[in-house]
């Protein structure tokens, strides 16, 4: 297809008043000596005519060459004459699709050439594919013929296509080889290339003459590409580089060598270089990696002017090993494209130009190519904002085979310019003001782990920054239970990688819930023949403890014994230690949760999740359950998160029977120098709940709190419930003469204030909740929603009335509180509160956007509307915007209260308490 941005093909012709005129950062200029522009007009023709001029012109220039053979110009042209004549006489003069079953082969572009001289367009069909996936290719393409190598011979009898053995047909005698005279039109089809299928089921990409011309003019320009220039390319050349390197070689004369690491090995790769003299190396990172990493010090290609890397992601390590073997004049050239556009951006460096930060850039646009990154809806969106990579484009055209749905997914309307259009490229990425882009990873690679979108390619850009790791990538694997998880799969040149160094760089630079829960060391990672990683050839977790920091150490005694099996049960996991550390093991909260269940289902002990903040071992655990009898009751109060910075200290207060656990994504993007402490009404049974005011909890609560604290200014929040409950808590300190800095609350309802859905819960959230429980706790949650059937039903009649503006003998209720004792009604105050209120609404008619607020707090309180709904506002998104606004209230705290908070930083030196 044409590069989208360039109507009959031609650069340019997107506005070029778009590019953002500034002063690039990086960059290097091409001068190849040898290098001498064509004859106007030489790409005018097509590919095939440019061959046959070539031929007649330079019949003894060799210009393919494989571990096995050479071939000249002359000897392509014979060859590929006799061939046309043999598929002519098989298949008649119809222009249709031929299909070519070729390795690292030089006598494909015999094939290729044989195939056009005879009227068809061919498609290369890459041999190391499963049977299943090439059949489905050639249902797709449905050929003519198969031309195939002999040694492919039982690949293409499997196929069950009507074939001819290349090496059969050059032998036959009878097949002329002069010319048949037969020249397709510049826009007949030249080819058809099947995507990798590394991002789903291989497509085909039809190319015609006239876009093979163009994009080989513009790569001769480029890259000031010589008249028998010598190449080398280790990978496929049935994908889209490997073809424009072997075009390069039949229509701009080139020597193309092709290189078969799997024959050959790497440790001749430098002397084979060396005696041919190579001079452009184009290679996948990880073939570049892995070769380059067997270089000896000293060992070098003094020939090569030029390491082209694409096809995959750059990381910093890549950079580092070119500047490290070489130099001089031998420049890096960094690319993206794709099958079905070509070149979209780029980047060259000299090997003494350092590169800012862990990532790698993908470049700048490429010639005639205007770069959009959008939203989902096309909207355009500026520097620095993550969104789609798109290309500006003037008209919409085919792009796959036969394939119109497929096409229509890859157009967005541009919404800046009426009547265009933006090609989707599926690459994730954002624009530096330079018009540098960066990419996160392709948008098919996003998947969720727990709530939250995670690029497994941004990861393992991350990952392969650690200076250990050689070569990684990253998966997403669901548990046992059909969680999410991430595992790296990591290769290092100095054996062991050390795990928790590891952890705590990429602590350091991600999110939590980026951290891959699963570290698999491996010698080298499965690649197809493109060079792009097997995914599904890497091995399956086996459940084995990992490497990690400590030793392992056998449990000790019944209890590190009863608790090992617990832990091993719910992180499967076997064996582990009394030393292993849960976050280390890759634990988060749904596991702490799931293993404080078993703890309390059978040893009988009713402990709150964030104990492993501070006990993360089996053996701390184990020794923080001895230390404390087992009728005695867990602390309600636990510190989440003890930082440098101690004091404003921040509260939490969790709603019902929570635990502060459900603040663990809101902390994770908090400052690591906050101290946190969280109010946990887990331990406390129900029955007792029932028992108790709000005001009577919250008086428990500020008893404690002052113990922790006690001057202030206090800083206390909750979600749901627990925002009322940390409201009577600021009232109780107020009055008590204390300073309230901010009352926080998460989607919290006000007095006279309801949900506008009476049965609120998302039936798939209920129903997957009651799963979880077990026998009796069923039968319990299904009570308590029997309860609530009164309760639901004066709420109906409420609404009712509000909508039909009828009169009902129905009161309104203050604060329902159907888990504590009584009604609440706060009285009014001049409290500061912050409201975080869900972006999905449950009330989104009620015009009172407090939700009840407003009628308590004199002066109205601050709203924040947060992406999410009610349950989902704590993980995701709705977390880092409410970590960033309580981050912000900090800070200015700390402004307002410079002298306060520091006169008590010296009698800070203790770690926080646990006492209950």
């Amino acid at each position: 297809m044409p590069h989208p941005c360039w109507a009959n093909d031609s650069p340019g012709v997107c506005s070029p008043s778009a590019r953002l005129i500034m002063e690039k950062r990086y960059g290097a200029t091409l001068n190849n000596p040898r290098y001498k522009p064509l004859p106007e007009g030489y790409w005018s023709r097509s590919p095939l005519e440019i061959f046959e001029g070539l031929a007649s012109e330079h019949p003894d220039a060799v210009i393919l060459a494989d571990l096995d053979s050479e071939f000249s110009l002359a000897q392509v042209q014979r060859g590929a004459n006799r061939l046309a004549h043999a598929i002519r006489h098989r298949c008649g003069p119809e222009a249709a699709p031929v299909a070519l079953l070729f390795g690292k082969q030089a006598q494909l572009g015999l094939a290729m050439i044989g195939a056009l001289k005879a009227g068809k367009f061919y498609a290369p069909l890459e041999p190391t594919l499963a049977v299943e996936q090439l059949r489905a290719i050639l249902g797709d393409l449905k050929p003519q013929m198969l031309v195939y190598d002999t040694r492919f011979a039982d690949l293409a009898t499997a196929l069950n296509q009507p074939g001819l053995e290349l090496q059969s047909a050059l032998a036959d005698d009878s097949l002329p080889e002069d010319s048949l005279g037969i020249y397709p039109g510049r826009e007949t089809t030249l080819s058809v290339l099947y995507t990798s299928g590394s991002t789903g089921r291989p497509k085909g990409v039809p190319r015609t003459h006239a876009q093979q011309s163009g994009r080989l003019a513009r790569q001769v320009h480029n890259q000031q590409f010589a008249f028998q220039e010598r190449s080398l390319k280790a990978e496929s050349p049935n994908f889209a580089s490997g073809q424009v390197s072997m075009w390069l070689a039949l229509a701009a004369g080139g020597q193309h060598y092709l290189y078969d690491l799997e024959r050959a090995g790497s440790r001749d790769f430098v002397g084979w270089c060396n005696a041919r003299q190579i001079e452009r190396w184009g290679a996948t990172p990880s073939t570049f990696r892995s070769v380059v990493s067997d270089f000896a010090e000293g060992q070098n290609i003094p020939s090569l002017r030029l390491i082209q890397l694409g096809g995959e992601r750059i990381h910093k390590g890549d950079i580092e090993l070119f500047q490290r073997h070489f130099g001089g004049d031998t420049l890096l050239s960094m690319g993206l494209g794709s099958t079905e556009t070509s070149s979209i951006a780029g980047l060259t460096l000299r090997a003494d130009q350092a590169l800012e930060g862990d990532q790698v850039p993908a470049g700048y646009a490429a010639e005639g190519v205007e770069l959009v990154i959008a939203d989902e809806q096309g909207r355009p969106l500026p520097a620095g904002a993550r969104g789609e990579v798109c290309l500006r484009a003037t008209e919409k055209l085919q792009i796959y085979l036969d394939n119109p749905e497929a096409d229509a997914r890859k157009y967005l309307d541009d919404t800046e310019r009426p009547g265009a259009y933006l090609y989707r490229t599926g690459d994730a990425g954002w624009l530096e003001p330079d018009g540098l882009l960066y990419l996160a990873g392709r948008l098919d690679d996003q998947l969720k782990v727990r709530g939250m979108w995670v690029s497994t390619s941004e990861v393992a850009a991350v990952v392969g920054a650690f200076p250990q790791v050689r070569d990684v990538t990253v998966r997403g694997l669901p548990d046992r239970f059909g969680n999410m998880r991430l595992a790296a799969y990591v290769v290092s040149d100095s054996g062991t990688i050390d795990i928790r160094a590891l952890r705590a760089f990429l602590s350091a630079r991600l999110a939590s819930h980026m951290l891959p829960s699963y570290f698999i060391q491996l010698e080298a990672l499965p690649r197809r023949s493109s060079g792009k990683v097997d995914q599904d050839s890497l091995p399956p977790l086996d459940g084995k403890r990992p490497t990690l920091s400590s030793e392992f150490v056998a449990p000790k005694g019944e209890l590190e014994r009863q608790l090992a099996v617990i832990w091993e049960d719910v992180l499967d996991i076997r064996p582990l230690g009394a030393q292993d550390d849960f976050n280390e093991l890759g634990g988060d909260s749904l596991q702490a949760t799931r293993i404080f269940a078993a703890i309390n289902e059978q040893l009988g002990r009713s402990l709150p999740p964030a104990l492993l903040y501070t006990s993360p071992t089996i053996a701390a655990l184990a020794q923080k359950m001895g230390a404390s009898p087992a009728n005695e009751p867990p602390p309600f109060v636990v510190p989440v998160q003890w930082g440098e910075r101690r004091r404003p200290y921040l509260f939490f207060i969790t709603p019902r029977r929570g635990d502060a656990i459900a603040y663990s994504h809101i902390v994770q993007n908090l400052p690591p120098d906050q101290t946190i402490y969280s109010f946990n009404s887990w331990i406390f049974p129900q029955a007792v709940l029932r028992q108790m005011t709000i005001p009577e909890l919250a008086a428990k609560y500020v008893a404690r709190l002052v113990e922790i604290e006690p001057k202030g200014p206090y800083l206390l929040g909750g979600h749901s419930l627990a925002g009322t409950i940390a409201y009577e808590m600021a009232l109780q300190l107020h009055q008590q003469g204390h300073t309230i800095a901010l009352v926080f609350m998460f989607d919290t309802y006000g007095p006279g204030f309801e949900a506008e859905r009476v049965f609120h819960h998302q039936r798939g959230r209920m129903l997957g909740h009651l799963r979880r429980l077990k026998g009796r706790e069923q039968l319990r949650f299904g009570i308590d929603l029997v309860r609530q059937i009164p309760l639901k039903a004066g709420r109906l009649a409420r609404q009712v009335g509000r909508r039909f503006n009828l009169e009902l003998p129905i009161t309104s209720r203050q604060r329902e509180t159907k888990f504590y004792k009584g009604a609440y009604h706060p009285p009014p105050s001049d409290l500061p509160v912050l409201l975080f209120k869900a972006s999905q609404d449950m009330a989104p008619n009620n015009p009172d956007r407090s939700m009840g607020w407003n009628n308590v707090v004199r002066g109205g309180v601050r709203i924040e509307v947060v992406e999410g709904e009610h349950a989902s506002i704590l993980r995701n998104r709705g977390a880092e915007q409410i970590a960033a606004s309580l981050h912000r209230e900090l800070a200015t705290l700390h402004s307002e209260h410079p002298a306060r908070l520091s006169e008590t930083l010296a009698a800070d030196l203790a770690p926080p308490t646990m006492t209950a």
